[in-house]
Parts: C-alpha cells; sequence; structure tokens
C-alpha cells in the first residue's frame, strides 16, 4: 500500500527548495505527494504532476482568483481589511476540504499560514499533525 503526503504552502512553490526537496525525498521513499500551492499571478493549471509520484494542486489566491496580496486600509474603508481576512480564511477553509476529500496518511504545513488548514485537515482524518510554523 502506498502511503500518502499531503504538503501545503504559502508560496507558489516554483522556487521552494525545501518543500521540493522534501516531495522528492518522499516519493524516492515510496510515497505519493500531493503538494497544496498557492496560484501564480499570471495563473497556471489548477493541478500538474511534477514527477512521477508527486501532484501540484493550486489554490487561487482568494476566492475569486483576484491578487490576494497583503493591504493597508485606514480610516473608513477599515471594513475592506476584514472582507480580505475573510477570503483569505475561505481560501484555507477550501484547502482543508480538499486535503480531507484525496485521505492522505501524513499532512505536513511548511509555513505559519499552512500550520491552521493543516492541523484542521490532520484532526478532520484522524491524523498526527505536522508543521515547520518558522521561517528562516
Amino acid at each position: 500500500m502506498t502511503v500518502r503526503a499531503a504538503m501545503i504552502v504559502w508560496n507558489t512553490f516554483v522556487a521552494d527548495a525545501r518543500v521540493r526537496n522534501e516531495a522528492k525525498t518522499l516519493t524516492g521513499a515510496g510515497y505519493q505527494v500531493d503538494i497544496y500551492a498557492r496560484m501564480p499571478k499570471g495563473g497556471a493549471p489548477s493541478e500538474e504532476e511534477l514527477w512521477p509520484g508527486a501532484t501540484l494542486h493550486r489554490f487561487p489566491r482568494t476566492p475569486k482568483h483576484g491578487s490576494g496580496e497583503a493591504f493597508v486600509v485606514r480610516g473608513r474603508h477599515r471594513w475592506l481589511w476584514w472582507m480580505h481576512a475573510f477570503t483569505q480564511i475561505l481560501v484555507q477553509l477550501r484547502i482543508v476540504l480538499e486535503i480531507a476529500r484525496s485521505r492522505p496518511d501524513v499532512v505536513h504545513g511548511h509555513d505559519v499560514n499552512t500550520a491552521i488548514p493543516a492541523y484542521l485537515a490532520a484532526k478532520l482524518l484522524s491524523l498526527i499533525h505536522i508543521s515547520e510554523p518558522t521561517r528562516q
């Protein structure tokens, strides 16, 4: 039986050597790896096979595929910040549901932003939660 691992990263994965190296190590050991990463600004396929045993799943930056860039709002339009925060929570919930649907054996969050989705997905599936919530 093949062990399935889900990895979540809060970037586009393109230049993230730590995630790529871990995924290559896991696939080399016989794991099936699903990597969940943000959609690049110019767009890209929502799913693609990187190499045998590793699939990249891209999730939208916002629920409506907007830019999702951080912004600061002052004065009367402070509600826009709350709307942005709410859309990011929706994106993270979507990631949790997609991971739960794929039924992995291991869930690994690579960033502070992915610790909560990794934890929730692991709890939904009764798994042990692994995250590395620091960045250097």
